[in-house]
């Protein structure tokens, strides 16, 4: 496992994100455009998590799968 300092040397701080036509699924499905809005299916579950840890207190995989479905 890698120090927090050797990931911050490394690669810094994430503080924007690409454009959408940047995204290579959208560019090859010809759907990208300068919209903003778009998420993909790891941002759904990523809050999902969030919304059980902060509703649960900890990992609570039936609560997790409740809010991933919604």
């Amino acid at each position: 496992m890698r120090s927090p300092k050797y990931i911050k040397e490394r690669y810094g701080r994430v503080d924007t994100f690409m454009p959408t036509s940047d995204n290579l699924f959208f560019s090859k499905h010809e759907i990208a455009n300068d919209v903003s809005g778009y998420y993909s299916d790891d941002t759904v579950l990523t809050f999902a998590i969030v919304k059980s840890i902060n509703e649960m207190g900890g990992i609570d995989m039936k609560n997790l799968w409740e809010h991933h479905i919604q």
